[in-house]
């Protein structure tokens, strides 16, 4: 356990005092260095209660967690400086992680999106169809909208919603791996736009979802959806079209792409 205090009014809040004489570990001398008076250091202690080195303290890895829950007693007034020290060092210390890829292919982790409802709003005489989709909680938006479209037999479309977000993960699409770089989002987050398109990819249905969502300080963050789990709702408003869009395959980008050629007689 570390017991200090540090004020910013104080060489720029770089230095660190003693903040109690008798803390819970027991009485104990203040530790010198280079002979230097006791003062100028804490009284430092690791989990077994064996003083610490004061030149040591930053030499060797030490326990972040300790210093965290240090922070949490009463015994301190701030340890942001000594935690953030140590924090630092350990994260030096640690290779840093590789970045995680996905890789395009369609939606086949299907039954992800229990609670969903679909009414159909409207319907014109050219056979153009406006349906209103809801999410409920716990429910994965793409593996909902891919479902929804193969039950209805959606060939062409676009939509649009808002709602909230428990989690989700986004992509950024890399041309050099022909992959998309994930972006994942670990936090409750508003919904701010979904936007998306609907074709036929080898005859089946391909959903295509870009999305932005806001963090608690104003913060928006999004890209192409990979996965998004709803909560508490997601509110969406889809077209579909009578006529059919396909896609084909692109070897250059590994994507299916819009092709707008006549489809071959006999076809829809």
């Amino acid at each position: 356990m570390v017991y200090e205090s540090m004020f910013d009014e104080v060489n720029e809040g770089t230095a660190i005092f003693k903040c109690t004489d008798n803390p819970p570990a027991g009485a104990s001398p203040f530790l010198t260095f280079e002979g230097l008076p006791s003062d100028s250091y804490l009284k430092l202690r690791d989990p077994e209660g064996d003083p610490i080195n004061a030149r040591d303290l930053f030499m060797e890895q030490l326990c972040v967690e300790d210093l965290i829950m240090a922070c949490s007693t009463g015994w301190l007034v701030t340890c942001s400086y000594l935690a953030a020290t140590g924090l630092a060092l350990a994260q030096s210390q640690e290779t840093p992680p590789k970045d995680d890829y996905t890789q395009p292919g369609p939606i086949t982790d299907l039954g992800r999106a229990p609670g969903l409802q679909a009414r159909l709003l409207s319907e014109n005489p050219s056979g153009e169809k406006t349906y209103a989709v809801i999410f409920a909680k716990g429910d994965e938006i793409m593996s909902g909208l891919t479902e929804f479209a193969h039950r209805e037999k959606i060939a062409a479309g676009h939509f649009t919603a808002i709602g909230a977000l428990a989690s989700a993960r986004f992509g950024w699409f890399d041309r050099a791996r022909k992959a998309y770089r994930d972006i994942p989002i670990n936090h409750q987050v508003e919904l701010i736009s979904l936007v998306g398109d609907v074709g036929l990819a080898n005859d089946a249905p391909q959903i295509h979802v870009h999305a932005a969502v806001g963090f608690p300080d104003g913060q928006v963050r999004g890209g192409h959806m990979l996965e998004a789990i709803v909560w508490p709702t997601l509110e969406l408003f889809f077209t579909a079209y009578p006529t059919s869009l396909d896609k084909k395959h692109d070897p250059e980008t590994n994507l299916f792409l819009f092709d707008l050629k006549e489809r071959k007689q006999g076809s829809q």
